[in-house]
């Protein structure tokens, strides 16, 4: 069965995945996210514990998610300082050797 728009979270709702990306203890057992009443969607990041009761869930809001569509800041994506090895770094040719 094909769909003709993409799924869309609802105000109030939220969903999560398992992390199958996990590497550290301290990473969300599951993460996905979420949709607030103002409307904007954030990261959501649940844990699963042990209890004195049982098992239970516990679990944050993160950072807003950032829409694809939504203009990027200039040098949004650069990075603040180089990253890599001083000897990896691109030598840069002096002002002085530009042909115009």
């Amino acid at each position: 069965m094909a769909y003709d728009k993409p799924f869309e979270l609802k105000t109030g709702n939220f969903q999560v995945f398992k992390n199958n990306k996990k590497t550290d203890q301290q990473h969300a057992d599951w993460t996905g996210s979420i949709k607030l009443p103002d409307g904007k969607e954030y990261w959501f990041n649940m844990y699963s514990k042990q209890g004195n009761k049982g098992p239970y869930f516990s679990g944050y809001i993160g950072k807003e998610k950032q829409q694809l569509n939504a203009p990027a800041s200039f040098n949004s994506f650069a990075p603040a300082v180089p990253i890599g090895r001083p000897e990896n770094y691109a030598e840069v040719a002096p002002l002085d050797d530009v042909p115009f």
